[in-house]
């Protein structure tokens, strides 16, 4: 009989219902866990994009203050260079210009003088002799000199100004060259 016994099972619709709720329940939980754990994983990963988007432009800012420090720091380095250049080339300006201040030669003038302009020394007839009042020695003679003869033309005429002249500024030129 025991083969034959029957189960006492009844149906009990609230019981289905209740089954197939909690079913529903868990599979929307489970939908609700997977969906939130995907909403979790993207907020996640929007973060770090966040993140290392702000850390690669910090990075990229403070590289540039940098290289523009760098670039800064070039010029001045150039700047300092340039006046050390500035400075030793016044120094050898400075010393040509002493050279050639030591080398104009009052012989040379006056080579020049005699052989380009004819100019020549006085002849004891041309030298003139003033008489003053004063005495400008330096010793108690009182002798004064008196012209012994007194020109009444010019000294130097009109050609051998324009030659001295022209001399002067040759050697203005020369001068000014060197």
């Amino acid at each position: 009989m025991e083969a034959a016994r029957k189960l006492d099972v009844q149906y009990n619709p609230d019981a289905e219902y209740s089954r197939f709720r909690q079913g529903k329940v868990d599979q929307l939980h489970s939908n609700f866990r997977e969906e939130s754990e995907k909403q979790l994983r993207m907020k996640r990963l929007a973060f770090f994009a966040k993140a290392a988007f702000g850390i690669l432009v910090v990075f990229s800012m403070l590289s540039g203050i940098v290289y523009r420090f760098a670039m800064i720091n070039e010029v001045k380095y150039n700047i300092h260079s340039l006046q050390k250049e500035v400075n030793a080339l016044n120094i050898a300006i400075e010393e040509l210009n002493t050279k050639i201040d030591g080398s104009i030669v009052l012989e040379t003038i006056e080579q020049q003088a005699i052989e380009e302009l004819g100019m020549q020394y006085p002849q004891p007839e041309q030298i003139v002799y003033l008489n003053s009042h004063w005495n400008y020695s330096l010793d108690d003679d009182d002798t004064i000199v008196i012209a012994s003869k007194i020109v009444e033309a010019p000294l130097i005429d009109e050609h051998t100004v324009n030659k001295v002249k022209s001399f002067a500024v040759k050697l203005d030129d020369v001068i000014n060259k060197n």
